[in-house]
């Protein structure tokens, strides 16, 4: 009997020193994650582009950040922000009345990298309908630069390819069988000139790079394609 106690305690004892080891692993594990999502040393601002007058009602939200280490650089790089945000004025500026309001959300943001998505709506008693905007900014933090989507990827038939074969698309149709297609059609039918035009634009997700590009207005002005990084295999950045 007094084996089998001696046994047991032994048995005890290894136990409570490995729960003890593997909750110390597991509180160092959750320690370095927690790092590393909280890695990024500087923060992230919302401000307010508004206008109303003389016809014009504008009101677009862009981010701006705070504690970079470098003063000229954060200045540099909040101008860039601003002026990116703002371009999508110079589309309707043939326009006399119009409202225009734009949101932003941040699908990517590390030492290096910020990438923004820009959402509105456009109307005007000149047009026929409102028009569905998105517009991306994609910006290299280390020198003030906006990045291009050929620093990005190797953009070519192999891009395509994939993009083509591995894509999904966001914002579909999926309520419309009909518009689904048309949807379909178009993504099986794009080209490097398609992500070319002014109206092409990408973004980059924690695990993604989504490629939006112009569609008719019936299905919805704009067209959102994602693909994980891996299935792109392609990323240079």
């Amino acid at each position: 009997m007094k084996k089998l106690l001696t046994r047991v305690s032994i048995l005890l004892a290894i136990s409570i020193l490995l729960t003890g080891y593997y909750n110390n692993k597991i509180t160092k594990a959750i320690s370095v994650r927690a790092k590393q999502n909280n890695s990024v040393k500087y923060n992230i601002l919302q401000k307010k582009y508004q206008v109303n007058n003389n016809g014009k009602n504008i009101t677009i939200k862009y981010p701006q950040i705070s504690g970079l280490s470098s003063a000229a650089l954060q200045k540099c790089v909040n101008n860039l922000i601003k002026n990116r945000a703002l371009e999508v004025l110079s589309r309707f500026s043939g326009n006399t009345k119009y409202t225009i309001t734009v949101e932003n959300n941040i699908s990517l943001s590390t030492e290096k990298i910020l990438s923004i998505k820009y959402t509105g709506l456009f109307s005007s008693p000149d047009t026929a309908y409102p028009t569905n905007l998105f517009y991306t900014s994609n910006i290299n933090l280390t020198n003030c630069k906006e990045l291009s989507l050929k620093s990005i990827v190797r953009l070519d038939k192999n891009f395509i390819d994939t993009l083509k074969n591995s894509g999904t698309i966001v914002n579909s149709s999926s309520e419309s069988k009909e518009l689904l297609a048309s949807q379909k059609y178009i993504l099986n039918n794009i080209s490097i000139d398609t992500l070319n035009l002014k109206s092409s634009y990408f973004y980059l997700t924690n695990d993604s790079i989504g490629i939006s590009i112009e569609v008719p207005h019936a299905l919805g002005d704009h067209m959102e394609i994602e693909m994980t990084y891996k299935n792109a295999e392609l990323i240079k950045f």
